[in-house]
């Protein structure tokens, strides 16, 4: 599937690109374009190598975000792939097909970033407000105050 997902991504002028700036003793690990395997291996190699660094994903088309989170999740569990997971919302539009796989075999971080997703399907929605995390739970109802079921003036610890 992966073979299909890159041909796609580059047949529709998705420019293969993966970078690291390193500024301020912070190495910067940048993905902003169709990624290979091998490229996030390299990458994850420079997370491994700094004690100070940042993952950015930026805005990617639709392609290149199904090819990221095809090649990221068997990489699971792991420090760096989960932080690629939950930077990959920061710019993008993940597409609901995506956000099961990830909240079940992402870590936390994950599950949050996908809590604050603005519109999310009932499955997933029912997911967030019953997540055994707190901090998945009071991220969601704070994005989503009127939802029925939760209250986000309520002390961390008394969400339902």
């Amino acid at each position: 599937m992966t073979t299909n997902l890159k041909r796609e991504c580059l047949s529709n002028g998705c420019v293969q690109r993966s970078r690291v700036r390193r500024k301020n003793g912070i190495a910067y690990i940048c993905i902003s374009g169709c990624v290979t395997k091998d490229e996030l291996i390299r990458l994850w190699e420079v997370w491994k190598k700094n004690d100070c660094a940042a993952i950015i994903v930026e805005k990617l088309p639709r392609e290149a975000v199904f090819l990221l989170v095809d090649l990221v999740l068997p990489l699971l569990p792991d420090v760096f792939f989960n932080g690629v997971l939950s930077s990959l919302f920061d710019h993008n539009d993940v597409p609901c097909e995506l956000l099961k796989p990830i909240y079940v075999k992402g870590d936390e971080g994950c599950r949050i970033a996908i809590a604050l997703c603005d519109e999310l399907p009932d499955e997933i929605s029912v997911l967030c407000r019953t997540d055994c995390s707190e901090g998945v739970r009071e991220h969601y109802f704070l994005k989503h105050p009127n939802v029925e079921g939760g209250d986000a003036t309520l002390p961390p610890g008394r969400l339902v």
